[in-house]
């Protein structure tokens, strides 16, 4: 009978991270508690102990995340607005963005990648011969009636952009 071990507990407790599998290591992605955090964690399976990441710049919760070519792409998702940000006049809880991260693994460092062609949270990423699928989502604005996308972008990393590919027969 197979049955769930509990195992040490991540440091940074957070919702709406991604996690991806490298080798023996486990990355956990930035995220949201009370607001959206930088942290990058990163989980030994082998030793069952944290260590710190690189902190992401981009912090952000409900996004995408791939693996390709020894480095951890961060796609899209959201980021709590602060009480400050708030005092634009625009009341809106989240900020929805269409930047894209590189964490390069062998250096340790993050960096800017071009942009999805739309701002979306709730997406999937995924990697398929060579290149990043960013699937669906959500625009998270209480205004659309049909805040579900059936956008698909694939990233070329030879060619360094995201284009459109064929739509989701719906929104997701």
């Amino acid at each position: 009978m197979t049955q769930w071990i509990e195992l040490q507990p991540m440091p940074t407790p957070r919702h709406d991270l991604q996690a991806v599998a490298v080798g023996s290591e486990i990355y956990a992605i930035s995220g949201a508690g009370y607001s959206t955090v930088d942290v990058v964690e990163v989980y030994d399976v082998e030793t069952g102990g944290w260590r710190s990441g690189p902190p992401i710049s981009g912090r952000r919760g409900w996004f995408g995340a791939a693996l390709l070519d020894g480095a951890i792409y961060a796609i899209g998702g959201k980021r709590i607005r602060t009480k400050a940000e708030k005092q634009d006049g625009d009341n809106s809880h989240f900020a929805i963005r269409d930047s894209v991260e590189r964490l390069d693994l062998a250096s340790g460092t993050w960096s800017a990648m071009p942009p999805l062609c739309r701002p979306r949270a709730g997406l999937l990423a995924t990697v398929c011969r060579d290149r990043i699928y960013a699937i669906g989502g959500n625009t998270m604005d209480p205004a659309d009636d049909n805040p579900y996308l059936d956008l698909v972008e694939v990233f070329d990393p030879a060619l360094g952009r995201w284009e459109r590919a064929r739509p989701l027969p719906f929104g997701i």
